[in-house]
């Protein structure tokens, strides 16, 4: 619920794009903290479309590779 929250907020502005982050963090840590893996996956996928957008490369990449890695273990458990 909150990944779709943060999705529906994303527009093609900063503050958008930062009420959007805020959201999807959110559902990050309660994903992770219901071990929701798979819902974890996409939630870390989606913030790294954020970063991207917020001109932060670097650090998208990096949490794309988190997604791909926890969808990995989804897979094979």
């Amino acid at each position: 619920m909150l990944r779709k929250i943060g999705k529906l907020t994303i527009r093609p502005d900063a503050e958008s794009e930062i009420k959007a982050e805020h959201w999807v963090k959110k559902a990050i840590q309660s994903d992770d903290r219901n071990n929701a893996r798979w819902q974890l996956a996409c939630d870390y996928a989606l913030y790294s479309e954020i970063l991207e957008q917020l001109g932060q490369g670097d650090k998208a990449e990096h949490t794309l590779r988190k997604a791909i890695m926890i969808d990995a273990i989804c897979q094979s458990g």
